[in-house]
């Protein structure tokens, strides 16, 4: 028993995702850490004015740890900045450090994770089924002639596959064997019926994917005359071969499984991975350029509006 998938080349471009850099973390844990966030900056707040108002260290010096500022402060640790203001009572360094070595172990998982993951290639897939292939509409589906796959198609009362049967499927145009239909699929928007044990024993020049959701179970199986007497011979030898394991070791040397040939390759990360954050930088830098070329023209503005006022006093 094996089954018939539809392949098709394995897409090369890899998709521009903006929320990559928000997956290492859950929801969940994005507003734990921003509850953190919260909590820390309100206790350092707190700890702060409590210690003002009953003559601690913190007495001295101006009132520099209201809720603002605290906020700021903690949010910089979170983001691996450092401080040049630091709390003279030990309770709001307290805070400093828990918040500190917080910020250093989220930074550290969230690192990790993200590198694995930018790291670790992934493409999508243009489709995954037949309908999908349908809508597409810009790829051909290959099957050679006359064999159990094109019959599934050309017999089948499903509308599904007689649609793609008559619309996708080129009935002068089918290829005669394997490896030219691998050929085909590898230079062309084409798909191809095979079975995956064909497919893996074949050396394609391209890299192929199956469509997961498309899948037909097939069977070979010998035809003998009606009360053959080669039918129990025979059958008592594959059942022979099949307990030996001598089946499996025959399908392992003639349709190797896929080794891991990328294993030991150096995997950079591309642009399309790393585009997000340059174009959040660029932006930050325009944004950041027009809000500088505001406040000019707000302050020629307020610089007239008061000369006008002098010159009227």
């Amino acid at each position: 028993m094996f089954r018939y998938q539809v392949f098709i080349q394995q897409p090369t471009r890899e998709n521009l995702v903006w929320n990559d850099f928000l997956k290492p973390f859950t929801l969940v844990l994005w507003c734990t850490v921003s509850l953190s966030i919260m909590v820390l900056s309100i206790c350092l707040t707190t700890f702060h004015a409590i210690g003002r108002r009953f003559g601690n260290e913190e007495i001295e010096g101006p009132h520099t740890y209201n809720f603002y500022n605290s906020l700021h402060f903690v949010f910089g640790i979170f983001c691996q900045q450092g401080h040049d203001n630091t709390p003279r009572a030990n309770s709001c360094r307290i805070v400093y450090l828990t918040a500190y070595l917080t910020a250093m172990i989220v930074f550290y998982a969230y690192s990790a994770s993200l590198i694995s993951h930018l790291t670790k290639k992934t493409t999508s897939m243009p489709f995954n089924d037949l309908k999908g292939l349908m809508k597409d509409g810009t790829y051909r589906l290959g099957v050679i002639k006359d064999t159990a796959e094109y019959d599934t198609f050309r017999k089948s009362k499903n509308s599904l596959m007689r649609e793609v049967y008559e619309k996708l499927i080129i009935r002068d145009e089918m290829p005669l064997t394997d490896v030219e239909g691998i050929v085909r699929l590898c230079s062309s928007r084409y798909a191809f019926i095979s079975s995956g044990l064909k497919m893996k024993s074949l050396q394609a020049p391209c890299k192929l994917s199956a469509l997961t959701g498309v899948s037909f179970d097939a069977s070979i199986s010998l035809v003998l005359t009606k009360d053959s007497p080669y039918r129990n011979v025979i059958n008592y030898n594959l059942h022979k071969l099949r307990n030996s394991g001598t089946l499996e070791r025959l399908k392992y040397i003639w349709w190797k499984p896929d080794s891991n040939q990328e294993s030991d390759e150096w995997n950079d990360v591309d642009f399309n991975s790393f585009a997000p954050i340059l174009i959040v930088l660029f932006f930050g830098m325009w944004f950041a350029g027009f809000l500088l070329l505001a406040e000019i023209k707000w302050n020629r503005i307020n610089y007239v509006q008061k000369s006008i006022n002098k010159t009227i006093e």
